[in-house]
This record gives C-alpha cells, sequence and structure tokens, in this order.
C-alpha cells in the first residue's frame, strides 16, 4: 500500500538545467519517439490501483502540462494532497488562483541567477499559497539564500538538493551545506539537507541499499520505477516496481568508484542542517 506517489507529468520545461535528471534525455532524440505528456487516463488509473493522500507532481515544468487545471480539479474531488514542483518562472495571477482553488503546495525550485523574476511570490503568499523552498548548492549560495529569504521573510521551509548529475566529492558538499548553516543561522529558517555521504562504517553505508526508500514514481509513459532516477536506466514496471538496487543507481554506482573518505548514500535521505554543521566540525571541513 502506497500513500504517496510522484508522477513525471511532461518532459516539457522553459528551463535547460544541467543538474536536471530529465534535462540530459530531452538532448536526446529518443524523446521524440516517446510521449511529451502523461496522459490523465494513466494518472486515474494509478490513483484507483494505489491508496494514496498525497501526490507530487513533476517534470520538466508542470506548469506546461496542457491538462493541468483539469488534473488537479480530478485530484481535488479524490481529497487528495497535491504538491507541484516548479521553477515558478511561469506563475501568473490565472494560476495562483488554480493553486488556491485546489489547495495546492508548492516545491518552489530557485536559482540566484533569478533572483530579480521572485517577486510572484508575493502574490502567492497573499493568496495564502503553501510554499516549500527547494535550492541545489552552489558557491554563491550562502549569499544568494540569505538574500532571498530576507526578502520574503514569510518562507520558512528550505530543503538543499543534491547534486545527482555531477556528484560533488563529500568534502565540497559539506563545506557548501556549512556555509550556508553559518549564513543562515539567524534567520529561523526551517532546513533540510539531501545528506549524500555517510562514514563508510555507518550502518546505513554498509547496507547494500545505502538507505534507499521505498517509493513509487510514475514517468510520462505510465511505467512505474521505484526511484526518479532510474527513469532512463531501467526498464520500468507496469505494477510495483522492484526494490531500489544502488549497483544500477546511476549516483551510487559513479561514486562508488571514487576514492573518497565517505560513502555515498540514497541521495533522498534527509537531515536536519544543524546536524551537518556538527558532522562537519567532528570531521574538521
Amino acid at each position: 500500500m502506497h500513500k504517496a506517489i510522484g508522477i513525471n507529468l511532461t518532459y516539457r520545461c522553459n528551463l535547460n538545467c544541467s543538474y536536471c535528471y530529465i534535462g540530459d534525455y530531452l538532448n536526446k532524440n529518443e524523446v521524440y519517439k516517446s510521449r511529451i505528456d502523461i496522459s490523465l487516463e494513466d494518472i486515474k488509473r494509478r490513483v484507483e490501483d494505489f491508496e494514496i493522500d498525497t501526490i507530487f507532481l513533476t517534470g520538466g515544468e508542470p506548469l506546461l502540462y496542457p491538462n493541468l487545471e483539469e488534473l488537479l480539479d480530478y485530484l481535488y474531488t479524490k481529497n487528495i494532497q497535491v504538491n507541484i514542483a516548479t521553477n515558478g518562472l511561469l506563475i501568473n495571477e490565472k494560476i495562483i488562483n488554480i493553486f488556491e482553488k485546489y489547495n495546492v503546495t508548492l516545491l518552489l525550485s530557485i536559482r540566484e541567477n533569478f533572483y530579480e523574476k521572485y517577486v510572484f511570490i508575493n502574490s502567492l503568499l497573499e493568496h495564502n499559497i503553501k510554499i516549500k523552498v527547494y535550492h541545489l548548492p552552489t558557491i554563491n549560495s550562502p549569499f544568494f539564500l540569505y538574500s532571498f529569504f530576507t526578502r520574503f521573510p514569510q518562507l520558512s521551509e528550505l530543503k538543499l538538493l543534491y547534486d545527482s548529475m555531477e556528484v560533488p566529492e563529500s568534502r565540497i558538499w559539506f563545506s557548501r551545506i556549512k556555509k550556508i548553516y553559518d549564513a543562515l543561522k539567524n534567520l529561523k529558517i526551517k532546513t533540510f539537507v539531501e545528506i549524500g555521504y555517510l562514514p563508510k562504517g555507518h550502518r546505513i553505508s554498509l547496507d547494500e541499499r545505502k538507505g534507499a526508500i521505498d517509493r513509487i514514481y510514475m514517468d510520462v509513459n505510465g511505467l512505474l520505477y521505484n526511484c526518479p532516477l532510474m527513469v532512463h536506466t531501467i526498464k520500468g514496471h507496469e505494477k510495483t516496481p522492484e526494490k531500489c538496487n544502488a549497483s544500477i543507481c546511476p549516483v551510487l554506482s559513479k561514486s562508488s568508484k571514487r576514492n573518497d573518505i565517505f560513502q555515498c548514500v540514497c541521495t533522498f535521505i534527509l537531515t536536519d542542517i544543524s546536524v551537518i554543521n556538527i558532522f562537519c566540525k567532528d570531521k574538521s571541513i
């Protein structure tokens, strides 16, 4: 029984981010041999197959999905909580009204080069739209995030994403997280981190699945996977997919060949940023 499911609505996107697991696929000709958008029928079939109370809609950019409003209306009648992962750059008053109508939570991915475009956040807040901020750390992140949350003090939750395309070495990764912690520690932002690494002797590091969590994720063709990173690595399943296999994970299999002082673990393991800060002090990072 699965209470939550992630659905890749579309391969359409208004950006082409280097760190996006969809981006590399979009640049290959094979994308034109398959669907660009998932069908509403496939989504409805999966909602009936599983007992779901929460859905995460991803892309590409979900706001480019042609049948988004119809889908939200359907999910609303099923009393399913909807989370939309978006870069937000296509948000306008019409879309804000739709979000408000269907009680949508936004997982807003922010980048420093679009700082001046985030004025739409004020309108979202005025309409009481729930926002959780996502960000992939860079060298400029401490200054950018401090400026961002100072500009929008009503926002209080942040999730820092691990780069699954260009996997950073552990020392670089932890160093960036520590600098972000120092920048935000006085702003009272509830910050979670995709931890990325653990000591090689840690029980999760020693586990053959490296902490992978059972989940259900559906691509635009209606096929099921145990993780969004596996969409272009293995063939999907019609029924519940097999459990995650670290040996073929595009992140874990790549990083395991590197001589790092830490063991790479499942990308999706979360912890509070304060835990990372303590860990960095213990390891003199």
